[in-house]
């Protein structure tokens, strides 16, 4: 079978010779011929066997997938083009195809297979795909009665429309401009987001600088904008939802979401909705989880509180700030961070030239996975796209795109994209996207910290899906519970914190020279810092979304006053007049995060704890820990369970909290 009636070089998708309808056509039929295989499934008389039912099934999800793949990663890598004209039609398509999947028929046939089948004549693959089948019909209801199956068609439906206006609320703040005449007013905001906003001014006719305030400029000006009045802009205009209509709408949507999502988990026999996403995700149940929530917030509350009255009195200190406000701390803990440690985040980023970056990145990766990167030509959909065929040894892993430059009509949060099922060779190929300021006649792309920390993580992603061994899609790379998915590309992320290593990815455009080992030791102080800040607000976070989800909703009144009390000794300084999470918190309301956020919080636990392993081994760069590694998780998916996979990785014992809770302690 091949992708457009033709081969391929290395079945790539060959990226500028179709068009958006010819797509729609091939992946038209596609549907059309697997819900004709959903209905003859459903219609069998013949006795439901892991062959006739499971297998079929992932035989006829395969080919379904084929085109829509395709149409995925078109459409992921640029917000305007002409694949999204199509949008509408491929939802319909979607639509029915789900209409034929989802039926008692196919439920009861999967259902017979799960409870009779012989272990002893099935692989632990084979197994967890007719658990992974027998739960992906569950959490859609078709165990449900026929009733109860009306009323969740009717909750999700309004679920998806509210999920929608919440989003487009927020995409018309981010949409919404600030105008700004003088560049007095913007000092220290850096040269690109200057150049982009005096570059949308001109589009605009203005004599000066607009900003579109999205989420990239909002966190450009509260950390670098001298100007205190211009960070208070920007932060009310984010989340004045007394002021912001949008915002307003979104506080009203969200609470009707947060009842919705209640229902629903009554219908499937749950207390609440946390209780009923917890039951498909890896945390064994919510009193392990609380009990986690607890220790960490021991930990954290006194180090956050000693470091918020450091920071109040700094700005004092340095500016006479009196009334020390949220639009105030990220600015002067990056200010703290130059006093402390000598440090300017915007002059490191020079050190981390892309090009140097990336190259020695492909070296770490084979002095410790023993894998190599080889630059390949085949069709690409933009012309800073470099495609390249990833190997171990003589086998061939798959292809990876690297798409890691900025540019204005693509999506601004960085992903990695799996296109496994659409290719014959059943090689993953994947898209690692990111958002790196691009070069110019002067100066070459530059990657901040973060940006570097960022490429790591979505590589991570990537190699969970290369490193696969698991002979079903469904089960394969990434394919794992909500809250483990991350794992592997926080594993990666934190490579980046070791010194050995944090100095081989630099080097400075001009000089040539790497970073001292006096400069790395001061960003691995502040990079402790900022990583208390992070946990801090996914922890804050993730005792929202908890609550959100497990409390009777009828019962609260006032969800400003029900904010507070949740993150009672967690809420540093007073937020924004007419402020509150439920207006501006899309992971939540759009994101698919509902009732695991806390995923954040826990990944970062697993791979901490991970770490600790090769640190009891010795050196990071360990080839043996590393194969280790892939044998029990990498190459694993969803086909073995997760606390399983760390219990083989660690020769059988069980996850630690430890190591976590020493990576956030101050030095």
């Amino acid at each position: 079978m091949k992708l457009f009636g033709r081969k391929t070089l290395h079945d790539a998708i060959p990226f500028g010779q179709f068009s958006a309808e010819r797509l729609h056509r091939l992946l038209r039929q596609d549907i059309l011929s697997s819900i004709k295989r959903l209905k003859t499934l459903a219609q069998s008389e013949e006795a439901p066997t892991f062959m006739n039912t499971i297998l079929e099934l992932e035989s006829i999800k395969s080919h379904a997938n084929r085109y829509y793949d395709v149409y995925a990663a078109q459409t992921s890598v640029t917000t305007k083009n002409s694949f999204s004209a199509i949008a509408d039609r491929v939802n319909g398509l979607l639509a029915r195809y789900e209409k034929s999947l989802y039926v008692p028929e196919i439920f009861a046939r999967i259902e017979k297979v799960y409870k009779s089948s012989d272990p002893n004549l099935l692989t632990e693959e084979d197994e967890a795909l007719i658990l992974y089948y027998y739960n992906l019909y569950v959490k859609e209801g078709i165990n449900l009665s026929l009733v109860q199956r009306k009323k969740l068609a009717i909750y999700e439906k309004e679920l998806h429309k509210l999920g929608e206006k919440y989003t487009n609320n927020l995409v018309k703040i981010q949409d919404s401009t600030m105008k700004i005449r003088s560049p007095e007013h913007l000092q220290g905001v850096s040269k690109y987001f200057l150049n982009v906003a005096k570059r949308d001014a001109r589009k605009n006719a203005y004599d000066g600088y607009l900003f579109k305030v999205n989420d990239n400029a909002y966190k450009e000006i509260l950390k670098y904008c001298d100007n205190r009045l211009i960070r208070e802009r920007v932060c009310q205009i984010h989340w004045n939802s007394e002021q912001n209509k949008y915002l307003k709408s979104n506080e009203q949507i969200a609470k009707r979401m947060l009842t919705l999502r209640q229902k629903i988990a009554h219908l499937h026999n749950h207390k609440n909705f946390s209780d009923l996403t917890l039951a498909f995700n890896s945390v064994p149940n919510f009193t392990q989880l609380n009990d986690i929530f607890m220790k960490v917030k021991k930990e954290l509350a006194p180090r956050m509180k000693k470091l918020y009255t450091e920071l109040e009195n700094f700005a004092y200190q340095k500016d006479g700030i009196e009334d020390f406000s949220h639009w105030d701390f990220d600015y002067y803990l990056h200010q703290l961070k130059i006093k402390k440690f000598g440090l300017d985040e915007q002059k490191i980023s020079e050190f981390f030239p892309l090009e140097h970056v990336q190259n020695e990145m492909f070296k770490i990766l084979k002095s410790m996975f023993g894998i190599t990167f080889k630059r390949t030509r085949v069709p690409v959909y933009h012309k800073d796209v470099i495609p390249y065929r990833v190997f171990k040894g003589k086998e061939e892993l798959g292809l990876v795109y690297f798409d890691l430059l900025a540019r204005p009509d693509k999506d601004l949060v960085p992903f990695c994209l799996s296109m496994n099922d659409s290719l014959t060779s059943k090689k993953p190929h994947a898209i690692v996207s990111c958002q790196i300021n691009p070069p110019n006649k002067d100066i070459p792309s530059l990657l901040s910290y973060d940006d570097v920390q960022t490429l790591f993580h979505e590589v991570g992603h990537m190699l969970h899906m290369m490193f696969s061994k698991v002979p079903y899609s469904s089960l394969a790379g990434f394919n794992v519970s909500k809250d483990f998915e991350e794992v592997p590309s926080l594993f990666l992320e934190k490579m980046v914190e070791d010194p050995e290593i944090f100095v081989r990815l630099s080097k400075h455009y001009k000089t040539k020279r790497p970073l001292s080992k006096k400069l790395v030791k001061f960003v691995n102080r502040f990079n402790k810092m900022e990583k208390l800040v992070d946990v801090f607000s996914t922890l804050r976070y993730s005792l929202l979304d908890a609550n959100f989800h497990r409390s009777n909703l009828i019962d609260v009144k006032n969800f400003n006053k029900f904010e507070k009390t949740v993150l009672k000794d967690l809420e540093l300084f007073s937020r924004p007049v007419g402020s509150n999470y439920l207006s501006n918190f899309e992971h939540l309301f759009n994101i698919s995060h509902e009732g695991s956020y806390y995923s954040y919080l826990w990944a970062d636990i697993i791979q901490e704890d991970l770490w600790a392993q090769f640190k009891r081994n010795g050196k990071r760069l360990n080839r043996k820990m590393a194969n280790r590694l892939v044998e029990n998780i990498f190459s694993k998916g969803g086909a073995v369970s997760e606390m399983e996979q760390i219990k083989r990785f660690k020769n059988g014992r069980e996850l630690s909290l430890a190591p976590f809770l020493k990576s956030i302690r101050m030095p």
